[in-house]
């Protein structure tokens, strides 16, 4: 019969260490029998072959033949490695080198073998130790128990390897962990199965690292359980020590509890008869009986392993506390069935037919059990009084709740609808159960707001305790408040703002409330609620909702202030919205211009202000025409005024008596040259213009300039400042009343105007410095005067950006610098469409722009 393998198919197949070693079976004639079966592409070969221990071990090997002479060989064995190992090349070995002499007939009676199986299998079954290898090493179990450990009923398993010797007993022990007993690599074959089936058992769920095996084990669970039931039937479990007997199992013993008299008081003791040596867990509580030689489980009638180890850690009672133990265990701990250390007597006390009253305790409880912040967690408890008890806990399945007072017990029936209903109107007030945790495993009713961080549920609590504990009160409950619930809902109606003056007309506008004769500044309180907000409508829309907001002014204390109040505030004090808005003080730095928007504040009857009569006064003039005082048109001015344009001479006059500018924006056509003309006669027979002012107008319009003030306002000395010859006439300028160039000249002119003042500088179509960068309009702004004045027939709230450049000539700094009024103004108005910002800014520059359409003066 021909062979489709080759040597270098047999060492790829198993190795090149299994093939060496498997030379050396083949050549010491281990290889007992051959058989070989040959079925077209597959060769079959089983075998036989000896230990090194004397064990026979049987392999089974398949050739599959492919085409062009390749092949693979897949060998089993009986043997520990299973699958390709030294028994199986030493098999292919025998059959390659030796040919088929070595073989013996395929043809052996099949039918016989079979019988000789049928007969095997009907002797009594073979116990392991009759099965197992010859080797002078064994495998021993070693219990050990540490009561210093933190577990003191924890039992620990040694695994060692010992030599037999020939004078009996063992030899030094060695480590064996019981990893390699499934490591086909170790010298294991001292091994028996019971042992690799204990070793499955205990490192079946045990982590371990190749390099950090240890032969030590904590039995434990079923696993536990079901390895020590085989460790103590293989004869080789000793307690302590290998050289001690060997423990047997053990049937099961009863374990029971006693009080012992121990001098000062009593303690619980473990009863165990037989008496025992030692006891420990494993899933169970387990015995030792050195006397006996004997291991095996204990059991208690009543109680499981938690509830025993619970009772073996029993401390010595005093005596003082021996009544109390005993309450405790007959009315509180009965399901453990202990008889108690001293005898009493107690008075059972049936409760029925009463409603449930509900008592509402507001706390603080500790924040570990909370699982909360530092400052603890603030609940509602609910308690309910039924007769003469306070009942805290769930009502079960069974309607009777017992309560121990005293030696009194009390076994209340509970009116369970009645509660439920009581749960629900908490619920619907938006509290919830506060959940239980392991470190609060007490299911009383404890409530807690819904969740969210500290200013939304302080202001769930504010609600509940204005408006749910009023409604519960009225409905019968008893509301109780705990030292410990420490929040503080503060109201005040002193409000006080005061304006400080300093330089330059500037002004600093603090804002703050007293509490127990302490002051609290309002307006940084303010500015972190505009920081939270995502835009003024939904701020104004947030406030709008509620009627109160809360604002923390300490740890756990809140001032309530009336939406009302703060909505004025957010409307006119626009600067708070800015970034950093206060000063180191926390108060806000405004101008004198900036303050005329406070009209609505200063005449607010709930706030009280100190220092700002002046602005109170200002204020009060502004508010509409009917305050602004007539003014006559001027003797000598050759035109009748109309009642617009005398009002508008008016508002000019106003202007100038408070030292504010301002723009005429009528439309064209409706006289704002007339108006401006009679306003500089006016100035001039008052005394006023003592410098002269400046017309500043486009080109084609300076004609009409001099035309209009030599017609109306011939008093007015009028110099001309255009065209080459105007060098000559610089000089002349103190000697007039009105000088009139244009927009382009006064770019080139600079240096003739830089070092001088005007009484006023008139603006005719402002328009014209709409973009802050020109050099015409930086030239303009650098222009002195103590009076300023834009004149436009167009809108100018039109373009915004323009807006801003002409009150930066008329008030520098009324509306911020441009990176501020972008934020502010521009960027809310133009990209967001936030018609809030464009309301508050129309409301600040009012004052300053008087607008009339031709329709507005048809008649």
């Amino acid at each position: 019969m021909a062979f489709s393998f080759k040597p270098t198919d047999i060492k790829r197949t198993c190795g090149f260490q299994a093939y060496q070693r498997g030379i050396a079976y083949w050549k010491d004639n281990k290889v007992l029998d051959i058989k070989l079966t040959d079925q077209s592409a597959t060769q079959q070969i089983i075998s036989h072959v000896a230990g090194s221990h004397g064990e026979i071990y049987t392999t089974q090997i398949e050739i599959l033949e492919y085409d062009e002479g390749d092949c693979e060989i897949i060998g089993e064995c009986t043997c520990p490695v299973q699958i390709d190992c030294k028994h199986v090349a030493a098999t292919l070995l025998k059959t390659l080198q030796e040919g088929p002499q070595a073989l013996t007939s395929a043809s052996t009676d099949l039918v016989s073998d079979w019988l000789d199986s049928l007969e095997a299998a009907r002797r009594e079954p073979e116990t392991d130790s009759e099965t197992a290898p010859a080797s002078p090493y064994r495998l021993l179990y070693v219990l050990e128990s540490n009561p210093e450990r933190q577990d003191p009923y924890a039992i620990e398993l040694v695994t060692q390897k010992v030599r037999l010797l020939k004078k009996g007993g063992y030899g030094k022990p060695s480590a064996f962990p019981l990893e390699k007993a499934s490591e086909t690599y170790y010298a294991n074959d001292f091994l028996r199965q019971e042992d690799r089936d204990i070793a499955q058992l205990i490192t079946n769920a045990r982590n371990y690292y190749y390099y950090n095996y240890s032969n030590r084990y904590t039995l434990k669970r079923e696993m536990g359980r079901l390895a020590l039931e085989k460790i103590l039937a293989t004869g080789r479990c000793h307690w302590g020590d290998k050289d001690n007997p060997p423990l047997r199992p053990g049937d099961a013993r009863e374990l029971r509890f006693e009080w012992r008299d121990m001098g000062d008081g009593k303690q619980l003791e473990a009863v165990i008869e037989p008496a025992v040596s030692y006891l420990f867990r494993c899933e169970g509580f387990w015995f030792v009986d050195l006397d006996q030689q004997e291991a095996g489980p204990l059991s208690h009638p009543d109680l499981d392993s938690r509830q025993v180890e619970a009772l073996l850690k029993a401390p010595v009672v005093p005596r003082e506390q021996l009544e109390d133990i005993s309450r405790k265990l007959i009315l509180e701990l009965p399901e453990y069935r202990l008889t108690p250390p001293v005898e009493l007597e107690i008075e059972t006390i049936d409760i029925s037919g009463h409603n449930p009253k509900p008592r509402l305790r507001l706390m603080q409880i500790d924040s570990r059990t909370a699982r909360t912040s530092a400052q603890g967690l603030h609940c509602a408890r609910l308690s309910l009084d039924y007769g003469a008890v306070e009942v805290r806990e769930p009502l079960g399945d069974n309607p009777l709740t017992q309560i121990v007072d005293g030696n009194r017990v009390y076994r209340v029936e509970r009116d369970g609808d009645a509660e439920r209903a009581l749960f629900a109107t908490l619920r619907n007030a938006g509290l919830r159960l506060l959940p239980t945790t392991p470190d609060r495993p007490r299911m009383d009713w404890q409530y807690e707001t819904a969740p969210g961080d500290a200013a939304s549920k302080a202001a769930q609590w504010d609600r509940f305790i204005s408006e749910t504990l009023p409604q519960l009160e009225a409905a019968g409950w008893t509301i109780e408040f705990d030292d410990s619930f420490q929040l503080r809902f503060e109201e005040s109606d002193d409000w006080l703002g005061e304006f400080e003056e300093s330089d330059n007309d500037w002004f600093s506008l603090s804002l703050g409330v007293e509490l127990d004769g302490q002051r609290i500044d309002l307006l940084p309180l303010l500015v972190d609620i505009l920081k939270a907000a995502p835009n003024a409508r939904a701020l104004k829309d947030h406030l709008q909702s509620q009627s109160a907001f809360l604002v923390e002014i300490a740890e756990n204390q809140y001032l309530k202030i009336p939406s009302a109040r703060l909505l004025p505030i957010f409307d006119t004090l626009v600067e708070l919205y800015d970034q950093d808005p206060l000063d180191e003080h926390g108060k806000l730095n405004l101008s004198k211009q900036q303050a005329l928007q406070l009209d609505g504040l200063l005449n607010n009857p709930t706030l009280t202000w100190r220092g700002a009569e002046e602005l109170m006064a200002l204020n009060r003039r502004l508010r509409d025409f009917s305050a602004i005082q007539p003014v006559p048109t001027p003797a000598g001015f050759n035109a009748e005024l109309r009642e617009y344009q005398q009002q508008g001479l008016s508002w000019l006059q106003f202007l100038v008596e408070y030292g504010f500018s301002g723009i005429l924006a009528d439309d064209m056509g409706l006289g704002k040259t007339i108006q401006t003309l009679a306003h500089l006669l006016t100035e001039k027979q008052a005394g006023r213009l003592t410098q002269p002012a400046l017309i500043i107008a486009p080109t084609s319009l300076i004609a009409n300039w001099r035309r209009e003030a030599n017609r109306f306002a011939p008093d007015l000395s009028v110099l001309v400042l255009h065209g080459p010859q105007r060098q000559r006439d610089f000089p002349r300028i103190d000697a007039h009343d009105l000088i009139i160039t244009s927009y382009p000249l006064i770019r080139r002119d600079a240096d003739n105007y830089r070092e001088r003042e005007f009484h006023l500088i008139v603006l005719d179509e402002a328009q014209a410095i709409k973009n802050p960068k020109s050099a015409t309009t930086q030239a303009i702004f650098g222009l002195q005067a103590t009076h300023r004045l834009c004149l436009s027939g167009t809108p100018v709230e039109n373009h915004l950006g323009e807006f801003w450049s002409i009150f930066h000539f008329l008030m520098p700094g009324f509306l911020g610098n441009l990176q501020r009024f972008n934020r502010l103004y521009r960027n809310p108005i133009e990209k967001q469409q936030d018609d809030i910002r464009r309301d508050q800014l129309a409301r600040r520059v009012r004052p300053f722009v008087l607008r009339r359409t031709k329709d507005e003066v048809a008649s």
